[in-house]
Order: structure tokens, then C-alpha cells, then sequence
């Protein structure tokens, strides 16, 4: 079995499972504030939780082979440059053995001082040449070098700018989709809810195919396997009502399938923690403006609904989130929202044990045919093939 791709399957069960019971979580802090302000502080605190972690990483980087290796370079340069300068020094003894010869002649024949003169100027135009041509390699060195400088750091502003425009888009679908989501939670159940936010698993393998990515036939039996069992377990008994709130959750799932295609793009080219930091701030940014222009936050409800919110920032924002980056660097995004959609199951286990509710066949039967799904969408990992699909 490919250890990554179980090391990524792994992460992925354990972000389901927060995402799951931050199901409850969102429906008990919406009892106290509105959905902009819980979305803004969560997602703040998200942001914040991860900047130690991003601190630690950056000194850890200053001892890597990498730095090593630019630290060996300069040495190697160094070297150079003093091999040059000993061969300017034996150049230079020289020099002085052949004034001392000079001299020597000087004493025995002064008849011919105006000849060696001569002799003495010729050697200090061929030293000045010398010292022309030293120059002239000292400044192609300088401009090689600064060529080079220039060419760093025109990729470091290339690289910056895809971060902050990479990060920003990902940010501003997050927000619309937590929005959306939050806001249709507060006229709709947990467990609709769930299963409604959970139409991203059939959608992220068809609008896959239009940029370019193989989806196979484990993946296509998954996730029909996985959206029966979503439906057993978090539909409710009465169909054909459809209120304001499920076209809400319907609508976030959209921009849940498009978070997830980005993700994977993004990803695979900036580091994950970094990204979600920014995400997050983006996305509470945009939270916290909206609650600021239509809702009315007050100290005293965001303190009665703390452990929710602290809940949501930390656990489903901060550490969530974060896994889901980390795990779709190695796992294509059709597998990834598959296992994912497990948030159901975990979602009603939290409404059962947290809220007490019911639990019966038809909640043991969902369970199994997400289980089930999200084996299928693994049959190549089991079977020591190719990971899923890119």
C-alpha cells in the first residue's frame, strides 16, 4: 500500500470527523449571534492559531540543506577569490626577483641604467594591463552577480504575488460558501444540512472532467455509494419540501466543489500552512465586514457562545482545514471530497451523542454506504495501484 497516499486518507477521515461535529457546533452558536459574526470570529482564530506553527517552520527552514548548500556555494567562491589573490601574490614575487636581479645588474653595469629603465617601464605597462584585465574580470563577475540577484528576486515577486492573488480567491469561495452554508443552517436541520453540503462529492468529479481530470469507475461507484448513504442518513422523512434554507446549503455546495478544484492547484505550489493562514484571514475579513454592515454583534452573546466559536475557529477552521490542504497534495480532489462527505456520518454520531437524538436503522444503513464508498474510491490504494486519478 502506498504510505502516502494512506498518510493523505488518513487526514482526510480526521477532517471529516472535526467537520462533522462542527455541525453541532454551528447550530448551537447560531442560537446566539448571527451567521457573519460567527464565520468572521471563527475564521479569525483560525488564522491565528496558525501563525506560531508558520513561525516554527520558517527557523526550522534556516537549517536545511538547502541553506547549507548556498552557504557551501559562497565558500566555493570565496575559495576562488583567494586563489586568485595567491596567484596575484606569487605574480607579485616574482616581480620582486626579477627588481632584485635588476639591481644586481644595475650595480655591476651602470652604463646601461637608461636600458633598464627602459626595461623597468615596459614591465610596468604589461603590470598596468594586467591589472586592466583583472578589472575587467572583476566586473563581469559584479555583473554575473547581479544578474543573477535580479533574476532571484523577480521570482520572489512573482512567487509573492500568486500567493496573495492564489490566497485571495480562495478566501473570497470560502466566504461565500461558509456564508451560504451558515446562513441556511439557521432555517434548516443539522442533518439536511449535511446531506445538502455534501452534493460537492458528485460535483467535484463532473466539473473535474472539464479541466482535464481522469475520474475512474471506483471513484464514479463511490460517490453514488456515498450520496445513497448521505441521503438514508441525513434526509429527512417527508420529501417534496424545499424551504429557503436547503436552496442556501444547495448553493454553498457549489462553491465547496470549486474551494476543493483550487485547493488542488493550489496546493501543489505554495505552502499549505501559509495558505490556509491566508485563506482564513480573507475569508474573516470579508465575515466581519459583512456582520459590522448588517448585523448588530455584542460582546455578551459572542462570550455565551464561545465554546462554539471556539470549537469552530480552532478545531473545524484551524486544524480542519488545514489537513485538508496538507492531504490534497497527495490525493486528487474527487477522492479527497469523497472521504470527506464522511462529515455526515460523524455529524450524526455528534447529533446523537451531543444533542440526543434518535439513532436507528436507517442511521446505521447511511453509515454503512458511506463506509462503503469511501472504499471503493480507495481500490487502488488497496490494491497497490495508482492513487485515484489527477
Amino acid at each position: 500500500m502506498n504510505k502516502t497516499a494512506l498518510k493523505a486518507d488518513i487526514l482526510l477521515i480526521i477532517t471529516s470527523i472535526i467537520w462533522g461535529f462542527a455541525f453541532v457546533a454551528q447550530r448551537a452558536g447560531m442560537d446566539f449571534i448571527g451567521p457573519f459574526t460567527y464565520n468572521g470570529i471563527r475564521f479569525a482564530l483560525g488564522s491565528l492559531s496558525l501563525l506560531p506553527l508558520i513561525g516554527y517552520f520558517k527557523a526550522k527552514k534556516q537549517t536545511r540543506p538547502g541553506v547549507r548548500a548556498v552557504n557551501t556555494e559562497v565558500r566555493d567562491n570565496n575559495t576562488e577569490v583567494r586563489a586568485d589573490n595567491t596567484e596575484a601574490r606569487a605574480g607579485n614575487t616574482e616581480a620582486r626577483a626579477g627588481k632584485t636581479e635588476v639591481r644586481a645588474v644595475n650595480t655591476e653595469v651602470r652604463d646601461n641604467n637608461t636600458e633598464v629603465r627602459a626595461d623597468n617601464t615596459e614591465a610596468r605597462a604589461s603590470n598596468t594591463e594586467v591589472r586592466a584585465s583583472n578589472t575587467g574580470a572583476d566586473k563581469s563577475r559584479t555583473a554575473a552577480r547581479a544578474a543573477a540577484s535580479g533574476s532571484t528576486l523577480a521570482m520572489r515577486r512573482s512567487d509573492r504575488l500568486f500567493f496573495i492573488l492564489g490566497s485571495l480567491a480562495a478566501g473570497s469561495i470560502l466566504f461565500v460558501g461558509a456564508s451560504l452554508q451558515q446562513m441556511g443552517m439557521q432555517y434548516t436541520t443539522a442533518g439536511k444540512a449535511g446531506f445538502l453540503t455534501g452534493l460537492y462529492v458528485v460535483l467535484v468529479p463532473i466539473v473535474g472532467i472539464g479541466l482535464g481530470h481522469k475520474t475512474k469507475i471506483p471513484t464514479w461507484l463511490g460517490a453514488i455509494l456515498a450520496v445513497i448513504g448521505m441521503y438514508i442518513l441525513s434526509a429527512p422523512d417527508h420529501l417534496g419540501q424545499v424551504n429557503p434554507g436547503d436552496l442556501l446549503v444547495i448553493a454553498s455546495a457549489f462553491f465547496w466543489t470549486a474551494h476543493v478544484l483550487l485547493i488542488d492547484k493550489l496546493s501543489k505550489r505554495l505552502d499549505p500552512i501559509e495558505l490556509s493562514a491566508a485563506q482564513f484571514a480573507w475569508c474573516a475579513l470579508f465575515s466581519l465586514g459583512t456582520a459590522l454592515a448588517l448585523e448588530q454583534p455584542h460582546l455578551e452573546t459572542i462570550l455565551q457562545a464561545a465554546i462554539p466559536i471556539l470549537y469552530g475557529g480552532l478545531g473545524s477552521v484551524g486544524i480542519a482545514y488545514t489537513l485538508q490542504v496538507v492531504a490534497q497534495r497527495d490525493a486528487p480532489p474527487a477522492h479527497s471530497s469523497i472521504i470527506m462527505c464522511l462529515e455526515g456520518v460523524f455529524a450524526t454520531l455528534g447529533g446523537i451523542l451531543i444533542l440526543a437524538e434518535p439513532a436507528g436503522l436507517r442511521s446505521l444503513g447511511g453509515s454503512g454506504l458511506m463506509l462503503l464508498g469511501m472504499l471503493a474510491t480507495q481500490w487502488d490504494v488497496i490494491f497497490g495501484g495508482p492513487h485515484g486519478q489527477k
